[in-house]
């Protein structure tokens, strides 16, 4: 393991000596967090033949914080000029993810229910998180600013989660029109409850290190699992429920 940065508030570490690339992955939301959480390589991005750079944060704070501009500088010294590197974003990971994509030189990213922000002054439809919006610096919560120009990749969503996720997927794309957005519905939030119980989000993430991966495959992937998922079933159900009786009885 290479320590690429080690501050009070943000951490890079990274394993692996595989040169096929780096692929990196950030911390998510956690509930009742304290302080860093006890982080690892990710096996799959080792076994593929690249390195796995792992940033974690020690604050639900959407990377946000006095370490903030001290990491973008590491990474981009960090990383070799003409790397192929690629980022998975669960969440606040997604939001990080594009934070640092211009210093990381950034290929393509999977994101898993990103936001484009938390604080109501950038995006009035967002009611969740607000605790911790009240916390950002509004004058470092400037996304558009950071993203790296020409940026590729898949923002997955479950536009029946809320109008949140729906809103800050399109908000995303208006950032980085290359990224493409794939609605998956009934995946909760982060969306991939019902990959995983689906037994596809193993290929799925693959597909993604390889960097191959569109949001016309990723639905072809929800579709054809979701009618062995029960997960995907129960929220069918639940929202036939929320809009009548005749249309549960039906099902």
């Amino acid at each position: 393991m290479q320590t690429v940065f080690d501050g009070a508030h943000l951490r890079a570490q990274c394993w692996g000596t595989g040169e096929a690339g780096i692929i990196a992955t950030f911390d998510h939301w956690r509930h009742n967090r304290n302080g860093f959480p006890v982080m690892g390589p990710v096996q799959r991005v080792l076994n593929m033949g690249y390195r796995s750079l792992v940033i974690s944060t020690a604050a639900n704070d959407w990377y946000l914080n006095a370490d903030t501009r001290e990491l973008r500088r590491a990474l981009t010294a960090f990383i070799p000029q003409r790397t192929p590197v690629r980022a998975f974003g669960f969440s606040m990971g997604g939001y990080g993810a594009l934070m640092f994509s211009r210093a990381m030189r950034l290929q393509s990213v999977m994101l898993f229910g990103a936001q484009a922000s938390i604080r109501r002054e950038v995006v009035p439809f967002e009611t969740r998180w607000q605790r911790e919006a009240k916390q950002i610096p509004g004058e470092m919560d400037r996304l558009e600013d950071l993203v790296k120009p020409g940026l590729r990749g898949v923002v997955l969503f479950d536009p029946r989660k809320g109008r949140e996720e729906t809103l800050q997927a399109r908000a995303l794309q208006a950032m980085a029109p290359g990224l493409q957005l794939a609605a998956v519905p009934f995946s909760g939030h982060p969306p991939t409850a019902m990959l995983m119980k689906g037994n596809a989000f193993a290929g799925l993430m693959a597909r993604g290190i390889a960097g191959v991966v569109t949001a016309a495959d990723i639905r072809a992937l929800h579709r054809a699992h979701r009618e062995v998922t029960p997960d995907y079933l129960d929220g069918v159900l639940a929202f036939l429920r929320r809009r009548g009786t005749k249309g549960a009885d039906l099902l």
